[in-house]
């Protein structure tokens, strides 16, 4: 091997894949998967744009999971100098998508801690726990929310030098909602901004990865917001256009501060699989009171499920559960969720995504409608998924 081995050239892409193959990892990686952990692995910023269901997680799972193992055997790459006893930083917007990056890089072996205010005050409670002195060791992959980087727990770990030495790279999932949620709604978010000059820059990459990302301000926004150099930084931009989803713009003739949406009965007589995105959770209660009132009794516990981030985290793990019932009896049929719903979570069978309201950009749009038909055995093809968006009538 060379002196500095480059994980970018064929050699190193090579490698890459003979060592997932021979790890824990239940698939084989796409060609664009292993190019950008290759990056990583030079140490280069990488910022994937991949549709929703493309595999996203896996540019942090596969990381790290090369790193340990040559961190094992040395001898695989005898040039690499990774830190010992690596940790990579993933931050995720939501604690559902939290969770569940948490339990996939469980799925295949890695030690992994997810971190939020649930957490932090489950494991405080049950057992006089803090999760922040638990993340300082003995674990490959510590997920959390935004939040967190302003917290004094954060502070301290980063002044624990064997933490701060552990850090392997910084991740950031959904990175568009610097732009949608950071600026009006999770000021936290603009945080990230800070955080790399927190640590050191020895082989501390950002894992920078979303659905959508339009070329423009919220482009140069982020690539600003996060001090990354044009030029610098190594991107992959795959198309995020979904052919099996028709989008349909409709009128919506009652008014949007009324408590009657006639026009959408068609949902409950029709009984397609639909997830429905208010721009207010207002607007959301208006609509769950009127679709829930036309349900039996029996049925509206189940049938119409409201989400946001109002809820008790034990009532959207519920409602998550039902939405991937496989019977279509106990399922849950329609659920009315705010932008929380429209990142990380996993909707199985879903047919129809509804957006009430003005689209303020594509990006909203394709990340709202990218959250349907994700799994071919449970929507047909040939059945097709649909996106409405139904602007208030002027």
């Amino acid at each position: 091997m060379p002196d500095t081995f480059c994980w970018r050239s064929p050699e190193g892409h090579a490698l890459a894949r003979c060592i997932l193959a021979a790890s824990t990892l239940p698939y084989e990686p796409h060609d664009y998967q292993i190019e950008g952990v290759c990056a990583s692995l030079d140490g280069i910023d990488l910022l994937a744009i991949t549709p929703t269901g493309s595999g996203k997680t896996g540019f942090y799972t596969m990381y790290i999971l090369v790193m340990l193992a040559v961190l094992k055997d040395p001898t695989l790459c005898p040039t690499a100098k990774f830190p010992a006893d690596p940790c990579l930083i993933v931050i995720c917007p939501t604690i559902p998508l939290q969770l569940e990056m948490a339990s996939k890089m469980e799925s295949v072996g890695l030690s992994a801690l997810a971190i939020n205010s649930n957490t932090c005050g489950e494991a405080m409670t049950l057992r006089n726990e803090d999760l922040w002195v638990t993340a300082r060791k003995d674990v490959n992959v510590l997920v959390a929310g935004p939040e967190q980087l302003k917290s004094d727990n954060f502070a301290k770990a980063l002044a624990d030098e064997h933490f701060f030495n552990r850090c392997c790279g910084v991740g950031f999932d959904e990175i568009h909602l610097l732009n949608v949620w950071g600026p009006r709604f999770r000021q936290d978010f603009l945080q990230m901004g800070f955080i790399k000059a927190r640590m050191t820059e020895e082989h501390n990459p950002w894992i920078l990865t979303t659905a959508t990302l339009r070329d423009g301000d919220p482009y140069d926004n982020v690539v600003k917001l996060l001090g990354l150099t044009l030029g610098q930084f190594h991107i992959i931009r795959r198309s995020n256009l979904r052919p099996d989803v028709q989008i349909i713009f409709r009128e919506l003739s009652s008014s949007l501060s009324g408590g009657s949406f006639p026009e959408l009965d068609w949902i409950l007589a029709e009984k397609r699989s639909t997830v429905i995105f208010p721009k207010t959770l207002t607007l959301a209660s208006s609509i769950y009171i009127y679709l829930a009132g036309k349900c039996t009794p029996a049925e509206r516990s189940t049938r119409v499920r409201m989400y946001n981030s109002m809820n008790f985290e034990s009532h959207n793990a519920a409602t998550r559960a039902l939405i991937n019932e496989p019977s279509v009896d106990a399922a849950c049929q329609i659920v009315i969720g705010t932008d929380t719903l429209s990142v990380g979570v996993d909707m199985a069978a879903r047919q129809d995504a509804i957006i009430i309201g003005d689209v303020e950009d594509s990006d909203e749009l394709f990340q709202k409608g990218g959250r349907v038909g994700r799994h071919r055995n449970f929507v047909g093809r040939d059945e097709g998924t649909q996106v409405r968006e139904d602007p208030d009538a002027r």
